[in-house]
């Protein structure tokens, strides 16, 4: 009798902890998930489903994935106010916390419940996941359709359902590499389980056929009608090889350019990371290389992903996160190899420290990512007495996701409108700001025409510094927008026949 009651405690205990684990996650990115303006990476997705030009045309053209496109098409249907972020926004938050059961889930069939909540919190409180989880853009859509191929790939070891699971994993791999190019970092492992439970295994001649052909249903399906046809549109324009051509190809292969390469990661990881994460990271993982053999096959896979930053793509940005897939499973072996190691109250201190650490991880990731108080990466934040790096508009990588930024171009759209429209006028206007941004908001034509509105930007997106625009002569503001307290956009009317 007791020993029931021990199970059943047991197993609420452990619902509770995952939801929990869970609800940080949740919590991380549908806090102010609406607040912030769109990016220009979103602007990227919502102007063509502003402008209803998504069609098969246009989505055969694009460099990346069309299921982004798609899916902000489908929220479109029952919300065409594009200018609702929350919106928008919903779909691809959802994609992230559920793309990270599946990679709990993922794990736990592969290495046991506690590697895969230690690994599931890494990566669930990875500063750059949690930034992925609040935009319109594909990464989360990577997350969930690779973490749930890989999923149902894993369950390839068990008779039953492997046909099932054969075409499940396939056409979620397949979804993948439809969101973006992204999902080939994911190959390693997909590949492994393949070779280990079909291709290795002791199956019966006709079982592994069979296997073979479920696997290979939603490519020839799904996958290849889509990449034929994009192969003959998308990589037949100048445009798109050029744009290829900077991001992948040969890098050049010296010890000086992947320690500049790596402190590049570093640099980038941190700013999403601040404090401890990468310690912490690296820390559990080498012990993780080092206690279990079970890490050999994860070492490899990051080892394989590595490479292909160091020595073929040439431009990186922040798809480095996708190293910390295999980073995190490595760091919770190590957790657990310590765990393992000391027996009685130690144990119980290594999961007290974990508890500790990670939700360290998740208070970090609010300030960051969920309050909009501080105007982080700008502003420095302050995280338990300790302040932030200070972060010029030089030392910043070009593209900023996810951070709580609001300048007020909603605001300044129906002023313009408003203005315009009592005028009588058509003016036009100009910004320091990323043009696309302008021109996702504001309902103005872009460009200098006698009279015209100069929209200057404090530190904007596009970093370039002068807002005030001291090349314009005897302009005059007509309206000043502010967010807490501090002015953060100033629209001037001047003309262009006044100008040095």
């Amino acid at each position: 009798m007791f020993e029931k009651n021990l199970a059943v405690v047991l197993k609420y205990a452990n619902i509770a902890m995952l939801t929990a684990v869970f609800l940080s996650f949740v919590l991380l990115r549908l806090i102010n998930l609406g607040y912030s303006e769109y990016i220009p990476d979103e602007t990227t997705v919502m102007t063509p489903v502003k402008n209803s030009e998504i069609n098969t045309g246009f989505l055969l053209a694009q460099r990346k994935g069309p299921v982004q496109f798609l899916v902000a098409q489908a929220v479109n249907i029952f919300n065409n106010n594009v200018f609702d972020e929350f919106s928008y926004r919903f779909p691809f938050f959802l994609a992230s916390v559920f793309g990270l059961f599946f990679f709990y889930k993922f794990i736990k069939n592969m290495e046991g419940q506690f590697v895969a909540v230690v690994a599931t919190l890494f990566l669930g409180l990875n500063g750059m996941l949690i930034a992925f989880g609040r935009v319109v853009q594909y990464q989360s859509l990577n997350l969930l359709f690779s973490s749930a191929g890989l999923y149902f790939l894993s369950l390839l070891k068990d008779e039953d359902h492997r046909i099932r699971n054969s075409i499940l994993g396939s056409l979620f791999l397949s979804l993948s590499i439809m969101s973006h190019w992204d999902m080939v970092f994911v190959l390693p492992p997909a590949l492994f389980l393949i070779f280990k439970y079909v291709l290795f295994a002791p199956l019966r001649g006709r079982q592994r056929r069979s296997i073979i052909g479920a696997l290979s249903l939603p490519v020839l399906v799904i996958f290849m009608p889509f990449f034929i046809n994009y192969y003959g549109v998308a990589l037949s324009d100048a445009g798109n090889i050029s744009y290829f051509k900077t991001r992948v190809g040969q890098a050049e292969i010296s010890l000086e350019n992947i320690m500049h390469n790596l402190k590049e990661y570093i640099t980038k990881v941190e700013l999403y990371n601040p404090f401890v994460y990468l310690y912490a990271l690296g820390a559990l993982a080498f012990a993780g290389l080092i206690g279990s053999k079970r890490a050999y096959p994860y070492f490899y896979w990051f080892l394989l992903s590595l490479a292909a930053f160091m020595f073929i793509i040439i431009k990186p940005g922040t798809h480095v996160y996708n190293l910390f897939y295999p980073a995190v499973i490595l760091s919770a072996l190590g957790a657990q190899y310590f765990y393992q190691l000391f027996k009685g109250f130690l144990s119980k201190a290594v999961v007290v420290a974990l508890i500790a650490l990670f939700s360290f991880f998740a208070y970090q990731g609010y300030l960051l990512f969920a309050d909009p108080s501080v105007d982080y990466p700008w502003s420095q934040e302050d995280i338990l007495g300790r302040k932030t790096r200070p972060y010029s508009q030089q030392s910043l990588p070009n593209n900023i996701i996810g951070f709580p930024i609001y300048r007020g171009w909603k605001e300044a759209a129906e002023f313009l409108a408003g203005e315009n429209a009592r005028n009588g006028s058509d003016l036009p206007y100009v910004t320091n700001e990323e043009s696309s941004i302008g021109g996702f908001y504001l309902p103005l034509r872009y460009g200098k025409e006698g009279e015209y509105y100069a929209i200057g930007v404090k530190r904007p997106l596009s970093f370039v510094n002068d807002y005030t625009f001291p090349s314009i002569k005897n302009k005059k503001t007509v309206k000043r927008i502010e967010v807490y307290g501090e002015n953060t956009m100033r629209i001037y009317k001047a003309s262009a026949n006044e100008e040095k």
